[in-house]
């Protein structure tokens, strides 16, 4: 490595502690016509053949691609100490592939894994997934991705892919977030610490941008989502998280002879608080969201009276609702393309007036058991959205199964006197784990919301009668130690009906669960 390359790495590691999200804009470059084909990484199955061993890296090759990986082979052990000795691999192969910041010699440098094909030939990373293997929560720091074509790299800056965190904590990435990882023959993956890829998924020039990664033998699968929902009986499940001490989720109501049920095919999601992103000084200004009045917005509990016209206004985007693998589950679930975007609503002013919603007492079980929730009147509908990270925009979500939602306020009833007692809700924690936050441990304190599949502006009629709910808790990151750092708010470009938005999201503050609702 020459005297540039060192000074790259050092700039590079700069970066990486300063900056997030960088907005790219979409590039796609054609190459010459191949096969299709998808691989993925990483099982026992696969056999890493050596190819060549230097000084302070190794280059390896399985499946048909190159991995070229640095390692800190010149550390001697420590202070007075001289023979070189090497560090420890912690992810050897087939768990996957170890970059280890080179610490002694003459040229030191970060972590780098250097990705190509074997036959030279352009190729996708569709999804991949890093895991830290030192501290970054103090500094802050990002995954630098530089794809190249035919020895010119593709940007003037790398891509940047969040990595703030504490060594064994893992980041998931898919689309959209590597809708611009294709068409390239080299991919350089870099961090100024140690970190592993552990899974990735490569798809050969024409290869259709789908997501496809094994799941480990932990965890329990959730169903992709499809729009007849019948609801199946699944019993709780035990929840190993793979970062902190196994977790089993907490009961929050009382116990009952019969199974839970949980509607199949419908996402779990992490919500987080948005706000509009100003543009910096001197830019065009970033799209926003614009106050709407009169959408007709038609549920299970909408009110059969004339004087009904179903119209709310539209006032403010509230959320950013991010697909989630909770407690260990499907971890292809972050990477599902259809997020949701929750919107405040209030009753239109109509003549004739709009009869006021009245309160009812309704029934709702989902894997943390059953609970008699009193509904208290409309407060957000829930869109379903396409989002990038940064502020470059996304294209349109596409055909989705995901239903809009109409969504009410709700307290945990309680039961009249001298009748048995309702269940209590007690605060419970779980393993979350979503693009924005990463994995972590959330505590669910109380019931906010329940969520009906509805029919926004007439444009899915059949929904209302959809068995696919969410229930909604407030959330908050539980406490651990050491103390993780605070959230750091994440840009984010959003596309739906409603129209374009750029958003900066902050901390986590609900997550909605699929239910059922028996009454």
């Amino acid at each position: 490595m020459g005297e540039s390359d060192v000074q790259n790495s050092i700039r590079g590691k700069w970066l990486c502690w300063s900056l997030r999200f960088i907005p790219a804009v979409l590039l796609m470059l054609s190459c010459a016509a191949v096969q299709a084909t998808t691989t993925t990484f990483f099982n026992p199955s696969q056999v890493a053949t050596l190819v060549s061993s230097g000084i302070t890296s190794d280059t390896i090759s399985s499946e048909g691609y190159v991995f070229t990986y640095t390692l800190d082979k010149l550390f001697t052990g420590g202070v007075g100490l001289t023979v070189p000795i090497g560090r420890p691999v912690l992810v050897p192969w087939p768990t996957g592939v170890e970059a280890q910041a080179v610490t002694t010699g003459p040229t030191l440098s970060g972590a780098t894994i250097t990705i190509t094909r074997a036959d030279g030939t352009p190729f996708d990373i569709a999804a991949f997934t890093a895991k830290l293997l030192a501290n970054t929560a103090a500094t802050g720091a990002a995954f630098e991705i530089m794809p190249s074509l035919n020895g010119n790299d593709a940007f003037n800056n790398p891509l940047y892919f969040d990595a703030t965190g504490y060594a064994g904590n893992s980041f998931p990435y898919g689309p959209p977030s590597t809708a611009q990882l294709v068409g390239y023959d080299k991919y350089t993956i870099s961090l100024f610490c140690d970190f592993a890829l552990t899974a990735l998924t490569f798809q050969s020039p024409g290869a259709a941008p789908t997501f496809t990664q094994p799941v480990s033998s932990t965890a329990t699968s959730t169903p992709t989502q499809s729009s007849a929902s019948t609801p199946t009986q699944t019993a709780t499940p035990t929840a190993t998280n793979s970062q902190a001490a196994t977790l089993t989720p907490t009961a929050t109501a009382t116990a009952t002879d019969t199974p839970v049920l949980t509607p199949a095919g419908l996402d779990h999601f992490a919500c987080y608080k948005i706000k509009a992103l100003r543009a910096p000084s001197g830019q065009p200004p970033f799209a926003r969201f614009t106050q709407r009045k009169g959408d007709t917005l038609v549920d299970a509990f909408s009110s059969g009276a004339v004087a009904d016209q179903h119209k709310v206004d539209v006032i403010a985007p509230l959320d950013a609702c991010q697909p989630a693998s909770i407690n260990a589950g499907d971890p292809s679930v972050p990477l599902h393309r259809a997020h949701l975007e929750a919107y405040a609503v209030t009753l239109s002013k109509t003549t004739p007036t709009q009869p006021k919603f009245t309160k009812g007492v309704h029934t709702v079980q989902n894997e943390l058991g059953t609970l008699k929730l009193t509904t208290l009147g409309a407060a957000s509908v829930l869109l379903p959205s396409a989002e990038a990270l940064g502020t470059g925009g996304t294209p349109p979500l596409g055909s989705t199964d995901l239903d809009h939602f109409k969504c009410y306020r709700v307290a945990v009833a309680r039961a009249a006197a001298g009748q048995p007692p309702f269940p209590k809700f007690t605060a419970t924690t779980i393993a979350v784990n979503d693009l924005f936050g990463g994995s972590v441990q959330i505590t669910l304190t109380k019931p906010t919301k329940l969520c009906l599949p509805a029919d926004l502006n007439s444009g899915s009629p059949a929904a209302p009668g959809h068995d696919q709910h969410l229930v909604c808790y407030a959330a908050k990151r539980s406490p651990t130690t050491p103390p993780l750092p605070k959230f750091t708010p994440v840009s984010v470009s959003v596309q739906n009906e409603f129209g374009n938005e750029v958003l900066s999201a902050a901390k986590i503050d609900q997550v909605c669960m699929p239910s059922v609702r028996l009454d």
